[in-house]
């Protein structure tokens, strides 16, 4: 596993997740997936008319920037 470079701009968060797709696949079985990542920023969702609908964050084993709807987080607890 690579682990990237973590910076002070954003919050460390452990964030259990059920996503609508993981990875490139439809979710068929609602399963949780767990990821270490350092907040970024909210986004809003146009289509749906939700000024802050979740949050970008970087995925500490990868580097690569994730979505995180608010109401597909299972939990999320702060690590740093």
């Amino acid at each position: 596993m690579t682990t990237t470079t973590i910076d002070n701009s954003g919050t460390i968060f452990n964030i259990l997740y059920r996503p609508e797709r993981h990875e490139g696949s439809e979710n068929v079985n609602d399963e949780l997936y767990n990821y270490v990542v350092q907040t970024d920023e909210s986004f809003e969702n146009l289509s749906r008319k939700e000024k802050c609908a979740g949050l970008t964050a970087k995925d500490i084993s990868t580097g690569n920037f994730k979505r995180f709807r608010f109401d597909r987080i299972v939990a999320m607890n702060a690590i740093k």
